[in-house]
């Protein structure tokens, strides 16, 4: 089972667009393993817990955001063993930190600072579309 980690803007493209590819990757979670710091996690209640995402955004449905909950309470939770300091924008650098202390295969983001690196310490950074391929060659 291939072992990943998906940056907040997985989730929330998917609560976005409940029947885009981000989606169906959430709602394939039986094909892979999901890894998640508490670092990771509180990033993505916030950014789910915001009010003006519900104003900008009507089509978010409170039974969305439970499958994602679900999803997150299915993770695996790592606590990084280490500080890493390698992006452009500092606050992805927790979603290399859990990549590497899980010893994930795949880091899946659709944030240009994290997929220019393609890959960090064994760890292949790609598009949610990529992943999806990955997942339908097994």
């Amino acid at each position: 089972m291939l072992k990943v980690v998906f940056d907040t803007n997985v989730f929330l493209r998917a609560l976005i667009n409940p029947h885009g590819i981000n989606s169906q990757l959430i709602l394939s979670s039986d094909k892979y393993k999901l890894f998640l710091s508490m670092e990771i996690i509180d990033e993505i209640l916030d950014v789910l817990s915001r009010s003006s995402l519900r104003k900008k955004y009507n089509q978010i449905k409170d039974v969305d955001v439970r499958e994602i909950l679900k999803v997150i309470s299915d993770a695996e939770i790592i606590e990084p063993k280490m500080k890493i300091d390698i992006c452009r924008d500092i606050d992805d650098n927790k979603f290399l930190e859990c990549s590497v202390s899980g010893a994930a295969d795949y880091l899946v983001s659709a944030d240009k600072d994290l997929l220019d690196l393609v890959e960090y310490k064994g760890v292949k950074i790609i598009s949610t579309q990529e992943f999806i391929k990955k997942l339908k060659s097994l």
